[in-house]
């Protein structure tokens, strides 16, 4: 399912209505040739104001308004915000952000990531590892929230565990 809130989209995309627009011609183009991927794909259209969550990060992503409340200072900061809110998307009602290698990664809050490195670092198969590699097995088994290396640099600084068998120099 492909979810789009322009209605003009959807038509073109699903081969309703012809595209006339360079750029979209382009991309139209290249939709058959993706759907080789999947077992079928159907364009969907979703009114804007059904849309709230999508919409507000699209609205943070392309705020451009020097001195606003909330929005970045300068035109550097403007892309940078605009190019990181580009990673996030709501599928199935779900916020997720594509990593850098095009994977889904499950947006959660705060306090589930920290369950959830605390079960890496303690749980069953835990072995006490590094705040880097908690991190890495974080991401790696799909999760991601914006504060996950201080997070797990903060859990191991307060484990005893990693105290006790740290290694010591002599």
């Amino acid at each position: 399912m492909c979810y789009s809130d322009s209605d003009l989209v959807v038509q073109q995309s699903s081969g309703e209505w012809d595209t006339r627009d360079a750029n979209m011609a382009s991309y139209h183009f290249l939709i058959p040739q993706l759907f080789d991927f999947f077992d079928g794909c159907e364009f969907l259209h979703v009114p804007q104001m059904d849309n709230e969550a999508a919409d507000a990060l699209a609205n943070i992503g392309s705020s451009r308004f020097p001195g606003e409340r909330g929005s970045p200072m300068d035109e550097t900061e403007a892309r940078q915000v605009q190019c990181r809110a580009s990673t996030y998307n709501i599928i199935n009602n779900e916020l997720v952000k594509r990593n850098s290698t095009g994977v889904f990664q499950h947006c959660v809050e705060q306090d589930k990531g920290i369950e959830i490195l605390l079960d890496i670092h303690q749980g069953e198969c835990g072995h006490h590892a590094a705040s880097r590699s908690l991190v890495a097995k974080a991401f790696h088994h799909g999760f991601y929230w914006p504060t996950t290396l201080q997070d797990a640099e903060s859990l191991v600084l307060k484990c005893e565990g990693c105290h006790r068998f740290r290694k010591r120099s002599n």
